[in-house]
């Protein structure tokens, strides 16, 4: 798998997510997806939008360009396109050439998530899509609630390597969400063309450090730990914490 080759490093036909759906708003959001520059916006009817990040004629970055109705006019020279990619103005010459465009990339909001397929457009099937129910999204009593985003810098394939290996947690994270057993335990997985499936169910064991910051609870617990692996690269974790039934029993 290392040392990675030119162009190797990640699938360009997949869903990743580009953002969560609150942050896409009128004003211009900038991001890099697969070491290219993205620009997501809303147009006037609320749909959510992506397209190329820099003007093909200077490059300049169209995140740091300015919204004229549903387009982005480029601040270098006024040069304008539309949200399908199409280029609508250019100051200096009546003609536009057809094939002076940029990328608009498919985009679709699902669950917190807005989700951007990089690659072929003719091939952006939205059954790929994480289905919300298997990840947890709308189980009964639940709240689902975008938090935070934290920037790594790395490769993402080595984020990748750490979720899907949850052993770590009982020494990595020994101060907060992880024990020994976490690492003792036998994992169970299950694996498609789609996802991979981690388990680790842990009986009359102990309690995480988490587990004592959030109630006076002192006897043992049982806990699930696992992580669901949905290519190309998210990840979505289950830690359920439930009183020992060796305990509840007595």
């Amino acid at each position: 798998m290392y040392p990675f080759t030119d162009g190797s490093y990640a699938p360009k036909n997949g869903w990743y997510v580009a953002a969560f759906c609150h942050e896409v708003g009128e004003e211009l959001l900038s991001r890099w997806i697969l070491n290219q520059p993205v620009v997501l916006y809303r147009k006037a009817d609320g749909t959510a939008v992506a397209v190329q990040g820099r003007c093909p004629h200077r490059h300049f970055p169209l995140g740091a360009s300015k919204r004229v109705g549903d387009a982005i006019q480029c601040a270098y020279h006024g040069i304008t396109f539309d949200a399908a990619g199409a280029c609508t103005f250019v100051p200096s010459q009546e003609r536009i050439p057809g094939v002076y465009t940029i990328k608009a990339y498919p985009l679709v909001e699902r669950g917190l998530w807005a989700w951007i397929w990089p690659g072929d457009p003719a091939l952006a099937d939205e059954s790929l899509i994480p289905d919300m129910g298997d990840i947890g999204y709308s189980l009964p009593g639940y709240h689902a609630r975008a938090l935070f985003y934290h920037r790594v810098e790395g490769r993402y394939q080595l984020l990748n390597d750490n979720l899907l290996d949850l052993s770590h947690l009982g020494y990595l994270h020994h101060s907060s969400i992880g024990t020994p057993d976490d690492a003792a335990t036998p994992e169970t997985r299950e694996a498609n063309d789609r996802f991979i499936r981690s388990r680790r169910i842990m009986r009359n064991t102990l309690r995480p450090a988490v587990v004592d910051w959030q109630t006076d609870f002192e006897g043992p617990i049982d806990r699930v730990s696992g992580m669901d692996f949905h290519f190309p690269g998210f990840h979505a974790g289950i830690a359920d914490v439930l009183v020992a039934e060796s305990h509840a029993r007595r």
